[in-house]
C-alpha cells in the first residue's frame, strides 16, 4: 500500500513539474490574456463615447436655410457644417489605429506562442480588415 502511495506521488511530482514548464513557456500568452480585457474594455467605453458624440450631433438641427439667405455662400456653408463632424472623425481614426495595434499585438503574442503559420496571420489579417470597415461604417452611418 504504502509503495503504491509512493509510486502516485512521484507521479504527481512529474505531472507538476510538466505543468510548471508548460506555465513558464508560454507565460507571454498567459500574459496576453490578463493585459488584453483592460484594453479591449478601454476601447470598448472610447466606442461607446465616440457614439454618444454622433448622437449628439446628430440631434442638432442643421438648418443652413437662414445663412444661405443671408448671402453666405453654398460651399462655404456647407464647409462650416462638415467641420463639426472633424473632430468626431479624427477620434474614429485614432481609435482605429489603437484597435489595429492592439490586434498587431494579440497577432505577435500568439504567432510566437503558438508558431502559427502563413494561415493565422492571414486571419488576423481578416479582423483587423473587419474592424477598420466596421468602424469605417460606423462613422458613416451617423453623418
Amino acid at each position: 500500500m504504502l509503495s503504491k502511495y509512493a509510486a502516485n506521488l512521484k507521479e504527481a511530482g512529474v505531472s507538476d513539474l510538466k505543468i510548471e514548464q508548460s506555465m513558464s513557456e508560454n507565460f507571454g500568452i498567459l500574459s496576453i490574456i490578463d493585459i488584453q480585457p483592460t484594453k479591449l474594455e478601454t476601447l470598448e467605453a472610447q466606442i461607446e463615447g465616440l457614439e454618444e458624440n454622433l448622437k449628439e450631433l446628430k440631434k442638432q438641427k442643421d438648418d443652413i436655410l437662414p445663412k444661405l439667405l443671408g448671402g453666405a455662400s453654398l460651399e462655404e456653408v456647407l464647409k462650416e457644417e462638415k467641420e463639426k463632424f472633424n473632430p468626431i472623425c479624427e477620434e474614429n481614426s485614432k481609435h482605429i489605429e489603437m484597435v489595429e495595434q492592439l490586434l498587431l499585438e494579440i497577432q505577435v503574442a500568439l504567432v510566437g506562442g503558438f508558431r502559427l503559420g502563413y494561415a493565422g496571420l492571414s486571419r488576423f489579417g481578416l479582423h483587423a480588415r473587419w474592424v477598420r470597415l466596421r468602424l469605417g461604417r460606423f462613422g458613416s452611418s451617423y453623418v
